[in-house]
């Protein structure tokens, strides 16, 4: 008997062939978006700023993983830290820093926009065009016949389960439920 390709099956194979195809170029677009927010972040607050609000105690500045920038041409944006990092009070709320179109990090941070919507784009595109061939079968073996590339994702899955062994016997069975049925005699 062929395995039933489920609602849960089709969607753990399309999570497993998405992360195959796209996470590295993700992981790539992640470090970036980081490597951005600390760039912007050194060039709100230069070192020797950096020193100073260090030297500050605890609790004397807020703490924040991210701060709003304006970026010429794309409007208010956070950029990200990784992590939290001490920032002027005045940043909390208000744009910390406004970058003309000819600053590098304006350049930079649209670079990675373009990369980062390129890729959400295409990852889309994929997984529109993959849920399409997992709907178009029932068993995973049809999907391996249809879609042999897709075979190492779906193999896993293709594995008949064991039937499963009552735990109670069939006559304690019929005795708990009073089978089988008196049939009253006719006369």
């Amino acid at each position: 008997m062929a395995v039933r390709l489920t609602k849960f099956i089709r969607e753990q194979i399309l999570d497993a062939v998405l992360k195959h195809a796209f996470e590295s170029r993700e992981k790539a677009l992640e470090a970036e978006k980081f490597a951005l927010g600390d760039a912007v972040y050194n060039d709100i607050y230069p070192e020797p700023l950096r020193k100073q609000m260090a030297a500050l105690p605890d609790g004397f500045l807020p703490t924040d993983g991210d701060v709003k920038v304006q970026f010429e041409g794309q409007g208010f944006v956070y950029v990200y830290f990784g992590e939290r990092r001490r920032i002027a009070r005045s940043h909390e709320y208000s744009a910390a820093q406004v970058y003309d179109d000819k600053h590098p990090l304006t350049a930079r941070y649209g670079a990675w926009k373009k990369a980062k919507d390129d890729l959400d784009a295409e990852k889309s595109k994929a997984k529109s065009s993959a849920e399409a061939v997992l709907g178009s079968v029932t068993t995973v073996k049809k999907l391996i016949e249809v879609w042999p590339e897709v075979e190492q994702f779906a193999r896993p899955f293709a594995v008949e389960s064991p039937s499963r062994a009552i735990a109670l016997p069939i006559k304690d069975l019929n005795k708990s439920l009073g089978l089988p049925p008196t049939v009253a005699a006719t006369v």
